[in-house]
């Protein structure tokens, strides 16, 4: 697999979060409630939504327990966190890297950039 690894500045982002594990996934519940009041957050710097796993401290892929609880993130990005009263939730990613991971795309044959910021504890897909 090919892969770019990327400096960034931290972001702000805003909105829902959600305690779920693999086992108990709640991804669908989290953006069908964040979705219908994206339009609410103002001060949005572009399109893309954050889907973000912040996984504790001693989480870990070799000890992989599917019951171990985690806080799901469904996010967009925004240049100030002011006036923020829809219900939603403020979160300073201090980013230090981006990973690109390149997948091939077999519908249309291409390699296909997919960010992930890659940070102690977290995961974060950005997604157009």
């Amino acid at each position: 697999m090919e892969y770019k690894i990327t400096t960034l500045e931290p972001k702000i982002l805003i909105g829902k979060n959600k305690v779920m594990s693999f086992a108990m996934d709640k991804t669908k519940e989290l953006w069908q409630s964040f979705m219908p009041e994206r339009d609410k957050v103002i001060n949005r710097l572009d399109e893309n939504y954050y889907s973000m796993q912040i996984y504790p401290q001693n989480f870990s892929f070799e000890t992989f327990d599917p019951t171990m609880e985690f806080t799901k993130w469904a996010a967009v990005e925004v240049d100030h966190a002011d006036n923020m009263d829809h219900g939603m939730n403020k979160y300073l990613c201090r980013v230090v890297c981006m990973l690109y991971s390149y997948i091939v795309d077999l519908r249309v044959n291409f390699l296909r950039p997919i960010p992930l910021f890659l940070v102690s504890g977290y995961l974060v897909q950005v997604m157009n």
